[in-house]
């Protein structure tokens, strides 16, 4: 018996690899406190699927933001699940932001991420309320998704293979 502790967004998509793994779910326990998946913290996450820019190159962290990112876009994409892909435009308010900004924008580039510095005509097109800055970081592969579908999406599947929840408060 596999248990795992918690059904958020950690504990159902763990579960949902171990279904993907093993093509079965019937030894799977998740536990939660919520008497239905989906209910906690999890829903209240923003939502941004985030591009992997901010993690130093070769971390695990960076690996892992890349990676999973990656898996949750073609995730959502292969299952009909709604995802944007709209970018984020990253605007400076003073000189220490800027600097800041250009230090991001190499260290996205060193982990092979697709980022561009950009002029206020350009972000004008993409945003066109903005402040008028020296420059701008875009990042086109940044998106957003909904929480609360992956989550609904991983317990249906989950249910319809016979995985099993039991409601209770974990010490």
């Amino acid at each position: 018996m596999k248990i795992i502790i918690g059904s958020g967004c950690v504990g159902l998509s763990i579960a949902y690899k171990l279904l993907e793994r093993f093509g079965v779910a019937e030894d799977i326990l998740i536990i939660d406190k919520h008497n239905i998946p989906t209910k906690g913290t999890s829903l209240r996450n923003s939502g941004v699927l985030h591009a992997g820019l901010y993690y130093p190159k070769g971390s695990e962290k960076s690996q892992l933001c890349i990676k999973g990112g990656e898996y949750l876009f073609d995730l959502c994409q292969t299952n009909n699940l709604p995802i944007l892909n709209c970018g984020k435009l990253l605007v400076p308010l003073n000189k220490k932001d800027e600097e800041n900004l250009k230090k991001l924008y190499e260290n996205a580039k060193d982990c092979g991420r697709d980022v561009e510095l950009i002029d206020y005509q350009e972000a004008s097109r993409i945003q066109p309320c903005v402040k008028k800055t020296n420059f701008y970081l875009w990042s086109p592969k940044t998106s957003v998704f909904s929480p609360g579908e992956v989550l609904n999406f991983f317990y249906e599947k989950l249910l319809e293979n016979d995985a099993k929840f039991l409601s209770d408060s974990v010490l």
